[in-house]
């Protein structure tokens, strides 16, 4: 059963009580009373998801420095390549990607949770895409960042594996979180709910499928008629 509206106003929480509790009290109430703050905007969730993203991305630049470093220390590729090759690589992509993986990570969270909102209204949903958008951010955000200890955590030999299983399981969970976030933001049922997170994602996966085989089409004798040229130069 669905629950009711509460005209009561919520006790303010601060930015990481928000995030806190969306992380740990997977709640129909708990994201009532998020989506029920007097900073649920718009605006905000999308400060955070820039932010959040900007600072995965530095992490992840760090991630691929120490990569870098570590496949030009071979001596195949550093005969072949200039010193401090892989520096540079490291430094252009942290000064020109970063910033621009930012703002493509918000415009791709606005479609995500634009996207979530209007199949929740075609289900019945009555909730509105900006508070959608803060209770997805307030999930998001900090799930972002946990995902950047686990990327540095994957530097560590062996650790990666274990850390690769629990980011799994923690995968699910915010599964879990979002469906839980959609039925407490649009009032509906369970059914409504998980529809409104899964159906877009494998609408998305279908289209992503037909444009790999139709890539796949389009390209399939380009690459046999190359691997038949350089199997015929091996000969």
């Amino acid at each position: 059963m669905s629950q009711q509206i509460s005209s009561e106003e919520p006790e303010r929480m601060g930015i990481f009580d928000i995030w806190f509790e969306a992380l740990t009290q997977p709640r129909e109430e708990t994201f009532t009373r998020i989506a029920a703050q007097p900073n649920a905007t718009t605006g905000n969730a999308l400060v955070w998801v820039f932010v959040a993203t900007l600072i995965t991305g530095m992490v992840a630049a760090v991630v691929q420095t120490f990569s870098v470093r570590s496949m030009f220390s071979d001596p195949f590729f550093s005969e072949y390549m200039p010193e401090g090759f892989g520096g540079a690589i490291s430094i252009g992509t942290l000064a020109c990607s970063v910033p621009i993986g930012a703002v493509l990570g918000v415009l791709s969270f606005a479609i995500t949770v634009g996207i979530i909102q209007w199949v929740a209204k075609l289900f019945g949903g009555i909730g509105s895409f900006e508070k959608l958008a803060f209770v997805m951010a307030a999930i998001s955000v900090p799930v972002s960042l946990i995902s950047a200890l686990f990327s540095l955590l994957s530097l560590i030999p062996y650790v990666n594996i274990l850390a690769g299983l629990i980011a799994f399981a923690f995968f699910i969970y915010v599964l879990v979180l979002e469906v839980t976030a959609v039925k407490a933001v649009n009032y509906f049922g369970w059914g409504q709910a998980i529809g409104s997170v899964f159906l877009p994602v494998a609408a998305l996966f279908l289209i992503a499928c037909c444009c790999i085989a139709a890539l796949s089409a389009m390209l399939g004798p380009v690459i046999n008629d190359m691997f038949n040229t350089i199997n015929q130069g091996l000969y």
